[in-house]
Order: structure tokens, then sequence, then C-alpha cells
């Protein structure tokens, strides 16, 4: 999985704790569905697209639902290597509820 415990990134469990936000960690279930932009295509973001835009959408319609848990104007996504390639598309094609995201390691 992306962020597990036993992977080295129990810091981001300790952060999230101890700074009062949730932590979500997306993985793909085997690779990310990434589409590529063409000139009939500049912007793939439909679920025809990619299968991944229903996996975004429904963890958004999630944090959304749950106003009295989570600040949905304040999401950010983060990923390295494939999972950045994920986090450029899913940032792109929902800017308008995805707050942030940061990128590492891929060309």
């Amino acid at each position: 999985a992306a962020c597990r415990r036993d992977g080295g990134h129990y810091d981001l469990y300790e952060n999230a704790n101890a700074k009062g936000y949730a932590l979500v960690c997306a993985d793909a279930n085997v690779h990310w569905d990434v589409p590529e932009a063409t000139k009939s295509n500049p912007a793939p973001c439909s679920t025809k697209d990619s299968w991944d835009h229903f996996y975004v959408v429904h963890i958004l319609r999630t944090i959304h639902s749950q106003p009295d848990v989570f600040d949905s104007s304040k999401i950010f996504f983060a990923g390295h290597s494939e999972g950045s390639m994920f986090t450029t598309w899913a940032s792109y094609c929902f800017a308008d509820k995805i707050t942030g995201f940061a990128q590492s390691g891929v060309g």
C-alpha cells in the first residue's frame, strides 16, 4: 500500500494524529490508469478516459459528505513515481476540489 506503517511512512500517521488531519493513502490496484493527453483529447478527465476517475470521485464524495469530520477546503494530494503521475492528473482534473499537490520521482 502507499502509506503503510511498516513501509517506512509511520511519520505520516504520527503527523496526522498530532496535527489533527485525515490521512488517506490511495494506492492503485496494480497500476494507476493515468490517461495520456492528446491533440484530440487535451484534458482526459472523464470516466471514459480513466477508471481511476471513479476512484477519485468516491474519495472526494466521502470527504465532502462529512463536513463535521473533514475540512473539504483543505484537500492535498501527494505521490511518488507512478503515484506522482496520478497525483498530477487528479489535481488537474479535480482542481476545483483539490487545494494543492506535491509530487516526486517521476520523469
